[in-house]
């Protein structure tokens, strides 16, 4: 356990390096009147100050001079008062010596290629599976990501805490593979954990005081990766881009110069998108936001959410692991059971409703002939059994039989993507333009095998009747230009 802070009274002055919020220096410098409590406040009252009073946003770091020493604090909020603003701090005194630390540990770690950051790193994640590591692992001993998951303290966590299906479930170790795997790897690389690259990667405990400070409480493991981050950042060089956007406007297009930057930075220090990624950079933008979030949070910064910046700060609900999934919510999907568990069950129930005998077998016909393979390309994956209605047969009666008509797709593209909020009901105008487009490209490789499965002719007439116009040439680019035309 890392020993608790010192008070201090009476600290001489202080240097602001980092701000938030629409001012440029909320103030720069000034003596303090400063005091730590058990509760991590410090009370403090600037004599210089810039900016509008009405602004509640104060400098985000400072470097707080003690003597030869110096503590740096970092601001989460503020709440303004009549002479003193009383401030949370993010890190604990010990935060210099964590980052000292944590610079020799990761110049001297043994990774052998474990990734530095990845999607399924957060703090409440890091702190479950260094729970689960120190009590699994009680020696020095080498383990895998398998002897975490099968340990009962960790199967107690994962069921109680997260809701999650047991890692016993066949359908849950995809989920769990990452889930566990990934924050090891972090760990490794911090030089918490040492690791070896085998068929089925194997690590050792390298740092034990640090891994049970980790394991002690999500708030250590918060402060632990957010000066992880910095830390690794800072030794690359690259800290520079994350405190001008700080320092910056925070506008959209500051965000994207530094999610572009970020880009460049992935592939140069990471093999992402070495396993064959048709598109690295989705898998890098999943990882920008857990690298970036955590900074914002703690220096004052907006962080970024579906890919836009925040409209304020990243919150500790921001940062976890353990919160509603927004495309699970849409649709219900109970926490206990797996995407696969769920989307069987909604199979189930989607193969219950009664349709004519035509529409049918047209339906079967269709879904046999892409033998169950989306014809949306998707980075989830998953057998693509559901056949959907392009322009919505309670609409379009006429064409609902038209196989032209019809489109093959995973039950998570069916109910999230083509059915806003997972409303059969309605249709996603954007969805359906795009799925016309797709389906163009099947019927296309139809024709130019010449078996019979579709024609231009007859989806011609699907998108004259779905779009109210006429198509006036039925053939590849004349079908094609008529839905581009489409304003939706």
């Amino acid at each position: 356990m890392p020993a608790k802070p010192p008070s201090y009274r009476g600290l001489s002055s202080f240097r602001c390096f980092g701000v938030a919020g629409p001012q440029s220096s909320w103030f720069s410098s000034g003596n303090v009147a400063i005091s730590y409590s058990e509760l991590n406040n410090f009370e403090f009252n600037p004599e210089k100050s810039h900016g509008s009073p009405s602004t509640n946003r104060v400098p985000v770091a400072a470097n707080v001079h003690l003597g030869g020493g110096s503590l740096r604090l970092g601001i989460k909020s503020i709440m303004r008062g009549h002479m003193h603003q009383k401030i949370e701090i993010f890190h604990s005194a010990n935060f210099l010596s964590l980052e000292n630390q944590l610079t020799d540990s990761i110049k001297t770690a043994s990774a052998d290629g474990a990734r530095w950051m990845d999607q399924k790193v957060t703090f409440d994640n890091l702190h479950t599976i260094a729970n689960a590591v120190d009590l699994a692992v009680p020696n020095e001993s080498t383990f895998t990501r398998f002897t975490i998951q099968d340990s009962r303290s960790f199967q107690a966590i994962v069921t109680r805490e997260y809701g999650k299906p047991s890692s016993y479930e066949e359908t849950a170790q995809n989920e769990y593979d990452k889930f566990i795997l990934q924050p090891l790897c972090m760990l490794a690389f911090a030089g918490v954990l040492s690791s070896e690259n085998r068929r089925t990667r194997q690590f050792t405990v390298r740092n034990r005081p640090l891994l049970r400070t980790i394991a002690t409480s999500e708030s250590e493991a918060r402060t632990f990766l957010i000066s992880y981050l910095e830390t690794v950042l800072r030794e690359w060089g690259w800290w520079n881009r994350i405190s001008s956007y700080f320092e910056s406007a925070q506008t959209e297009e500051d965000l994207r110069v530094l999610k572009r930057q970020f880009h460049y930075l992935m592939l140069e220090k990471t093999r992402v998108g070495s396993r064959g990624s048709k598109d690295p950079r989705v898998e890098i933008n999943r990882i920008f936001t857990k690298v970036v979030n955590p900074l914002a949070y703690a220096y004052g910064a907006r962080g970024t959410e579906r890919g836009h910046v925040m409209k304020s700060i990243p919150s500790r609900h921001d940062l976890i692991y353990n919160r509603p999934n927004f495309s699970d919510a849409r649709v219900q999907k109970p926490k206990n059971l797996t995407r696969r568990q769920f989307e069987e069950i909604l199979d189930k129930k989607a193969s219950q409703y009664p349709e004519e005998n035509n529409l049918s077998r047209v339906m079967r016909e269709v879904r046999s002939y892409h033998r169950e393979v989306s014809e949306v390309p998707s980075t989830v994956g998953g057998k693509a059994r559901h056949v959907h209605h392009i322009f919505p047969r309670s609409s379009f009666p006429k064409i609902a039989d038209y196989r032209e008509n019809l489109i093959v797709l995973t039950s998570a593209q069916h109910l999230f993507e083509a059915h806003p909020y997972g409303n059969t009901t309605e249709v996603d105008k954007i969805y359906q333009r795009n799925a016309l487009l797709y389906k163009l490209e099947s019927i296309k490789k139809s024709v130019d095998q010449n078996d019979g499965m579709y024609s231009y002719d007859s989806f011609a007439r699907v998108v004259s009747l779905g779009y109210s116009l006429t198509v006036p040439e039925a053939t590849y680019m004349g079908c094609k230009n008529a839905i581009l035309g489409q304003l939706v």
